[in-house]
Protein backbone atom coordinates (compact mmCIF):
# COMPACT_ATOMS: atom_id res chain seq x y z
CA UNK A 1 0.00 0.00 0.00
CA UNK A 2 1.24 3.47 -0.74
CA UNK A 3 0.38 6.74 1.02
CA UNK A 4 -1.02 9.58 -1.04
CA UNK A 5 -0.63 13.13 0.24
CA UNK A 6 -3.31 14.93 -1.80
CA UNK A 7 -5.95 12.34 -0.96
CA UNK A 8 -4.87 12.36 2.69
CA UNK A 9 -5.55 16.10 2.90
CA UNK A 10 -9.01 15.62 1.39
CA UNK A 11 -9.71 12.75 3.79
CA UNK A 12 -8.62 14.92 6.74
CA UNK A 13 -10.99 17.68 5.65
CA UNK A 14 -13.82 15.18 5.20
CA UNK A 15 -13.19 13.71 8.66
CA UNK A 16 -13.18 17.20 10.18
CA UNK A 17 -16.53 18.00 8.57
CA UNK A 18 -17.88 14.69 9.89
CA UNK A 19 -16.76 15.68 13.40
CA UNK A 20 -14.04 13.06 13.73
CA UNK A 21 -11.28 15.58 14.47
CA UNK A 22 -13.01 17.75 17.06
CA UNK A 23 -10.01 18.85 19.15
CA UNK A 24 -11.19 16.89 22.20
CA UNK A 25 -8.35 14.38 22.06
CA UNK A 26 -5.74 12.78 19.90
CA UNK A 27 -6.87 10.90 16.82
CA UNK A 28 -4.67 8.72 14.66
CA UNK A 29 -5.71 7.79 11.14
CA UNK A 30 -3.69 6.44 8.23
CA UNK A 31 -4.62 6.32 4.56
CA UNK A 32 -3.12 4.08 1.89
CA UNK A 33 -3.99 3.45 -1.73
CA UNK A 34 -4.39 -0.23 -2.48
CA UNK A 35 -5.12 -1.15 -6.08
CA UNK A 36 -8.36 0.54 -7.13
CA UNK A 37 -9.37 1.62 -3.63
CA UNK A 38 -8.13 2.89 -0.31
CA UNK A 39 -7.59 1.65 3.20
CA UNK A 40 -8.24 3.84 6.25
CA UNK A 41 -6.86 2.68 9.58
CA UNK A 42 -8.20 4.23 12.78
CA UNK A 43 -6.66 3.75 16.18
CA UNK A 44 -9.60 3.28 18.55
CA UNK A 45 -10.00 2.63 22.26
CA UNK A 46 -9.44 -0.95 23.37
CA UNK A 47 -12.53 -3.02 22.73
CA UNK A 48 -14.27 -0.40 20.59
CA UNK A 49 -14.05 -2.82 17.65
CA UNK A 50 -16.59 -5.00 19.50
CA UNK A 51 -19.10 -2.17 20.03
CA UNK A 52 -21.87 -2.37 17.42
CA UNK A 53 -22.48 1.40 17.57
CA UNK A 54 -18.79 2.17 16.97
CA UNK A 55 -18.65 -0.30 14.08
CA UNK A 56 -21.77 1.21 12.49
CA UNK A 57 -20.38 4.73 12.89
CA UNK A 58 -17.05 3.76 11.37
CA UNK A 59 -18.82 2.16 8.39
CA UNK A 60 -20.63 5.47 7.88
CA UNK A 61 -17.35 7.38 8.18
CA UNK A 62 -15.86 5.16 5.47
CA UNK A 63 -18.85 5.84 3.21
CA UNK A 64 -18.67 9.60 3.78
CA UNK A 65 -14.92 9.73 3.14
CA UNK A 66 -15.35 7.66 -0.03
CA UNK A 67 -17.99 10.04 -1.40
CA UNK A 68 -16.58 13.36 -0.13
CA UNK A 69 -12.85 12.88 -0.56
CA UNK A 70 -12.05 9.88 -2.74
CA UNK A 71 -14.39 10.11 -5.70
CA UNK A 72 -16.54 7.19 -4.64
CA UNK A 73 -13.65 4.72 -4.68
CA UNK A 74 -13.91 1.63 -2.49
CA UNK A 75 -12.69 2.21 1.09
CA UNK A 76 -11.74 -0.49 3.57
CA UNK A 77 -11.89 0.71 7.17
CA UNK A 78 -9.69 -0.99 9.72
CA UNK A 79 -10.11 -0.53 13.46
CA UNK A 80 -6.76 -0.90 15.19
CA UNK A 81 -5.36 -0.96 18.70
CA UNK A 82 -2.71 1.53 19.84
CA UNK A 83 0.03 -0.59 18.21
CA UNK A 84 -1.80 -0.52 14.84
CA UNK A 85 -2.73 -4.18 15.10
CA UNK A 86 -5.89 -4.64 13.02
CA UNK A 87 -8.76 -5.79 15.24
CA UNK A 88 -11.65 -5.45 12.78
CA UNK A 89 -11.84 -4.81 9.07
CA UNK A 90 -14.94 -3.26 7.51
CA UNK A 91 -15.34 -3.76 3.78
Amino acid sequence: MEPVEAEARKVGESLQKAGYFDNTGAATVTLARDGGGYTLEFVVQDGAWNDADVVATMRQVGDVVSKDALGGKHVIVRLCDSLFRVKKELR
